[in-house]
């Protein structure tokens, strides 16, 4: 008898790469660059305060958080983690698409021009068993890092950099600046799993915390990132995947830096048992997915569905020019194609010097290097608002569409009911009714576990107690908010 699918909490967290400018210094970034007037502030501080979109929020109620930070009416945070860069973590849940961005003045990538980093981390509910049945996390990783290296040919977000005067390109941005395969931090000594172990319910569940993706916005690339992922993660919970079954490699940095530095999707990588290609990798995991759902598991329609999509990009990936194949799917192929575009119809090539400077005049005649040129594609594809390369109707002509807009759109006053985060919002809407009903502001301040309102006028207050209300954080599968509870 196959095994139904069982649900699984997912969510990501998106370190956003900010331009800025107060008064008169201009900001280069917001990674530990701090500026004034005022002093001490950075600009994160300031732009939480002053430029999120009003829509994004309850007009007669303010909700921050303990230490920095707000909550959207959505439920999901918008802070500064470590190191004072802005972080965005999406109401994590059930289904692989949530909706990852929001159009904020700011770039989704990775590495700024020098290669700064911003990390994209995904969030993976599991079993606090499991890591001590397949042999702690470097059993994890012998099982999942193989995935994790080579999906990058369909969730890279590209990146060129410069080796012997020459242009090169790269399929992700976060293998440049992942020394590690397994760490306790995610800030300074980055890796492909971090091995923060945090219990996270009364039932039994953990975090399973992959800091190694690349912050992508086509929208195959964020569904497969969690659909596969979470696939496969299922059949190492059930022991359909075994130790050993690609070969004893333990250097995943090594094959991790040679895939990303082939965008002819062609090299093999020697894992013990056989050389395997980027593709080659996919492939295996994919045919043994197959084979888990024909034999173990029963598959769901969106089990299907992710099936289906992963079979395109494999299928893409072997074709004789696979970025172009791929360029519906991914960041990183679409950005080699409007850079190869751009390299045909000026004239120049990977082969070019990138010191030399093009026979083509800029805006008010300004002559502009190669270097210039290509990082400029390369910098702005990222770019949300002000509009980006990917605002151009030709590039959201290629790149193929996961969600409707109105899927989207929809989340943003309220989460689906599958969302960790589905209780939250309507507490936050309680405060909002209950405001528009009494005409009480409150002051509401929470964290990670709870939300706490102060009513200002309480003399109005119409409900028990001195004008306090709060909401404990309901458990991850209630559909319902909880009762306030008043003091």
């Amino acid at each position: 008898m196959l095994v139904e699918s069982r649900a699984r909490v997912m969510g990501s967290e998106i370190e956003w790469m900010m331009f800025g400018k107060l008064g008169r210094r201009r900001i280069p970034n917001i990674l530990g660059e701090y500026l004034g007037p005022p002093p001490g502030e950075c600009i994160g501080t300031v732009f939480m305060r002053e430029c999120l979109p009003p829509e994004l929020f309850y007009p007669d109620i303010k909700v921050t958080m303990e230490g920095n930070g707000i909550i959207m009416k959505n439920g999901a945070r918008a802070y500064l983690d470590t190191g004072n860069h802005f972080e965005y973590a999406t109401p994590e849940g059930l289904e692989y698409f949530q909706e990852e961005g929001i159009a904020f003045s700011l770039f989704k990538s990775n590495l700024d021009v020098r290669e700064v980093s911003c990390g994209l981390h995904e969030n993976y509910s599991i079993r606090q068993t499991l890591i001590t049945e397949v042999g702690d996390f470097r059993g994890l990783l012998a099982l999942l890092g193989p995935h994790l290296i080579s999906r990058i040919f369909y969730t890279g977000n590209g990146w060129v950099y410069f080796k012997n005067d020459r242009p090169r390109y790269c399929l992700s941005q976060r293998a440049r600046v992942t020394p590690f395969n397994l760490t306790g931090t995610a800030v300074f000594r980055r890796s492909i799993i971090n091995t923060k172990n945090e219990g996270l319910s009364e039932g039994g569940i953990t975090r399973l915390h992959v800091v190694c993706g690349d912050a992508t916005i086509a929208e195959p690339a964020i569904y497969l990132r969690f659909a596969v992922t979470d696939i496969i993660l299922r059949m190492i919970e059930d022991g359909f995947l075994r130790k050993g079954f690609l070969g004893s490699n333990p250097n995943l940095v090594r094959a991790f830096k040679a895939f990303a530095n082939d965008s002819t999707l062609r090299k093999p990588f020697d894992f013990g048992k056989a050389k395997f290609t980027v593709v080659n990798l996919e492939e295996k995991y994919r045919d043994l997915a197959r084979r888990y759902f024909e034999l173990h598991a029963q598959a769901s329609a969106e089990d299907t569905r992710a099936l289906n999509l992963w079979d395109e990009v494999i299928a893409a990936a072997k074709t004789p020019k696979p970025h172009e194949a791929l360029a519906t799917f991914t960041d990183w192929a679409i950005k080699k194609v409007l850079i190869e575009q751009d390299m045909e119809r000026l004239g120049y090539g990977w082969a070019s010097n990138n010191g030399c400077v093009l026979k083509y005049s800029g805006k008010a005649g300004k002559r502009e290097s190669i270097r210039y040129r290509i990082k400029n594609i390369d910098l702005s594809f990222p770019r949300l608002v002000p509009a980006g390369v990917t605002d151009n109707p030709r590039v959201r002509r290629l790149m193929r569409r996961v969600a409707t807009d109105e899927d989207i759109l929809g989340v943003l006053d309220l989460p689906r009911p599958s969302c960790r985060s589905y209780a939250r919002a309507l507490q936050l809407k309680w405060f909002h009714d209950e405001y528009k009903r009494t005409g009480c502001r409150m002051t509401i301040r929470g964290n990670w576990s709870y939300l706490r309102g102060e009513v200002e006028s309480k003399s109005e207050w119409p409900h028990p107690g001195r004008g306090t209300v709060v909401f404990s954080n309901p458990d991850p599968n209630d559909k319902e908010m909880g009762e306030p509870v008043f003091s």
